[in-house]
């Protein structure tokens, strides 16, 4: 009954927002003299597919009996998350997006922040300090709504990656709290950087490295940032099965020593598999997944809501893009790895995984999501069938070798597709997309006109900038990798400490985290054992002795 009610949920909102567009476009108040913003909202609207495709695909890792508690819990960690930007997480990252970016709709966000002296020049902003609750007048424009509003869904993204990875390893408010941090710190500050005219847009213009960092479609500002975190809860609340020596199986391949990991964390007390024949090797199967429909739903829905982020209105200072080309580079890639990931599964336990195609499409959606607009279209094949056939290796990695237990894959999903696009980017971008880019080369650029965002192979007519942008986008995910990983971690640290601390004080701390695999009716039929063996009458003196 839970799966069919949430299947149809999520079936029928695709449906509406479909139904539901033509329906607002045809509408007497957007017509054609209506302001860009209302058309900029509706394509907004299906960004937020993202967040709620990744609570669908969250949830289908969990039992059934957890995944709704799972699924609940996301929702509230992304409010929380929206409530902290709101308070201070948009200023953090848009108040000082005048200063760089001429708009009418954004002129009153001027106040940006940086530690080096103007002497320095001026493209070392780090931090904005205008427009917090959204009370300024500069906050209320249509222009600054609809930047709010894009940057909701990526948010929540942003904030869901470490939310399921903590899941089972810390008490819920811990990650709530995380979420709090993320809405009002991690990712506003980040996206000052990249996206709000900060230092690492800016070191094209001060330090000649290509056209700064570049991240169209959130490679680095959504997935890497999550993944960063991610990892810090993975490192800091560890699992105690993690601790512990895992028993020893014996495996034709790594890919099967990983599924019988897998099953062993979620199928506590399964049966055990028959006896194979002495001449066959001893492969352990695939575990089943729990939600295997709404695993591949939430992934799909996340290629869409990805593709709404084709007209870039969460990075206010984008210039010379086509939806067409990222849609279709999107589109590529998550196929892409979808076809490797399912087929990886196939070759090595002779059947498909659909959690595991599932994450494949989405780790293809990652892996090119920072050059989306920028790189031709065979790069983002061959790449995201790249990332789809290195995802199974590196959940085995991460779960068996380095013992992370990283029951949603958020670091093999998120963190290293993510890292490897934004660097992708730096070798393949063609040089025909981004004509002034973060203010580089607006007239022309490495003495071409109409050259934009540059690689190692560009097209035939282009120059090759494979020196400063490789260089550009190292430094950028080193940044984001450094302030989210250690902001995060040291948040953890010291409410990790304190639970420790507490704990050996003979007191509770809050409600411990709930086990993976544990039935909840296991202590009511304790309860109802006790009670019945209380209230039988007594043995007779004869049958005692």
């Amino acid at each position: 009954m839970l799966r069919s009610l949430i299947l149809r949920l999520g079936i029928a909102l695709p449906f509406a927002l479909t139904l539901t567009g033509p329906a607002l476009a045809a509408s007497p108040s957007l017509t054609s003299t209506s302001d860009p913003a209302d058309w900029r909202t509706l394509a907004i609207v299906f960004t937020f597919l993202l967040p709620i495709g990744l609570i669908l695909l969250g949830a289908a890792a969990f039992p059934e009996e957890r995944a709704v508690s799972a699924a609940t819990g996301a929702l509230v960690a992304w409010g929380l998350a929206t409530l902290a930007y709101f308070v201070v997480g948009f200023a953090f990252q848009f108040g000082g997006i005048a200063v760089f970016y001429d708009s009418p709709d954004l002129a009153g966000l001027y106040m940006e922040y940086s530690l080096l002296d103007t002497t320095w020049g001026t493209g070392w902003g780090m931090i904005g300090l205008k427009g917090f609750f959204m009370l300024d007048d500069a906050a209320t424009a249509a222009g600054a709504l609809v930047l709010f509003l894009a940057q909701l869904p990526l948010l929540g993204v942003a904030t869901l990656i470490p939310y399921f990875a903590l899941q089972s390893r810390a008490p819920r408010w811990v990650a709530l709290l995380i979420s709090l941090l993320m809405g009002s710190l991690i990712y506003p500050i980040t996206g000052n950087w990249i996206w709000g005219g900060g230092w690492l847009a800016n070191l094209g213009g001060n330090l000649d490295l290509g056209h700064g960092l570049v991240d169209a479609a959130g490679g680095g500002q959504v997935a890497l940032v999550g993944a960063s975190v991610a990892l810090a809860a993975l490192l800091v609340f560890r699992n105690r099965s993690t601790s512990e020596t895992p028993d020893v199986v014996s495996v034709a391949d790594p890919e099967a020593a990983l599924l019988a990991n897998d099953a062993s964390a979620t199928h506590p007390e399964e049966p055990e598999h028959d006896e194979p024949a002495p001449n066959e090797p001893d492969l352990v199967r695939m575990p089943p997944v729990h939600l295997p429909l709404l695993g591949l739903l939430g992934a799909s829905l996340m290629v869409v809501g990805w593709m709404g982020t084709g007209l870039m209105s969460h990075q206010p200072t984008a210039v010379d893009t086509l939806l067409a080309v990222i849609a279709v580079n999107l589109m590529l890639g998550g196929l892409g790895g979808a076809l490797t990931a399912g087929l990886y599964s196939w070759f090595t336990t002779s059947h498909l995984n659909p959690l595991m195609s599932a994450r494949g499409l989405v780790a293809g959606l990652i892996v090119v999501a920072a050059g989306a607009a920028f790189i031709p279209a065979w790069s983002a094949l061959a790449t995201g069938l790249v990332a789809g056939l290195m995802l199974p290796p590196l959940i085995y990695l991460f779960d068996c070798v380095l013992r992370l237990d990283d029951t949603p894959s958020s670091l093999s999903t998120f963190g290293i597709p993510a890292l490897l696009g934004l660097l992708l980017l730096a070798l393949v971008a063609s040089g025909r997309y981004g004509v002034g880019w973060n203010g580089v080369g607006e007239q022309s650029y490495l003495g071409v006109e109409g050259q934009g965002v540059s690689g190692l192979i560009v097209a035939p007519g282009y120059a090759s900038d494979w020196s400063g942008q490789i260089v550009a986008q190292l430094v950028g995910a080193v940044a984001i990798l450094l302030w989210s990983f250690g902001l995060s971690w040291l948040l953890m640290q010291t409410v990790a400490g304190i639970m420790h601390a507490w704990e050996r004080s003979g007191l509770e701390f809050g409600a411990p985290p709930e086990p993976v695999g544990i039935d909840d009716e296991a202590p009511a039929t304790q309860d109802a054992a006790l009670i019945e063996e209380a209230e039988a009458p007594p043995m007779p003196d004869q049958a005692r002795t």
